[in-house]
């Protein structure tokens, strides 16, 4: 799980909307995509509603309503590559709570079953 500041600093780094902006309540188009990414994003990693409403100073209703809003899967998955890709570079400071090695292909396509 990746903590809710580094999933705020990958969301500011692909939208430019600083963490100050998400808390507040403009309703330009980007402020709200970026904090519908980050609520999605949140989610996919574990968080509940209450922990990503009280890190934007939300209300939880309205975390909510950023979950129910447009389809973001593919930006939702660009920033979890970019989460991952940082963990990689020693960027995103945080803890896992799972850790997943892909298979190499080589491996699994030498496997002959009997």
């Amino acid at each position: 799980m990746y903590p809710l500041s580094a999933i705020s600093r990958m969301n500011e780094t692909r939208y430019a909307v600083p963490i100050d902006q998400l808390r507040s309540s403009g309703k330009e188009l980007m402020i709200m995509r970026a904090q519908r990414v980050l609520t999605m994003t949140a989610r996919e990693c574990w968080y509940l509603r209450r922990e990503i409403a009280d890190y934007l100073r939300k209300d939880p209703a309205s975390v909510s309503g950023y979950l129910r809003g447009e389809d973001l899967r593919t930006d939702v998955k660009k920033v979890i590559l970019m989460l991952g890709e940082g963990e990689l570079n020693g960027r995103v400071k945080g803890r896992r709570v799972t850790v997943s090695i892909p298979l190499a292909v080589s491996a699994v396509s030498s496997f002959v079953p009997i």
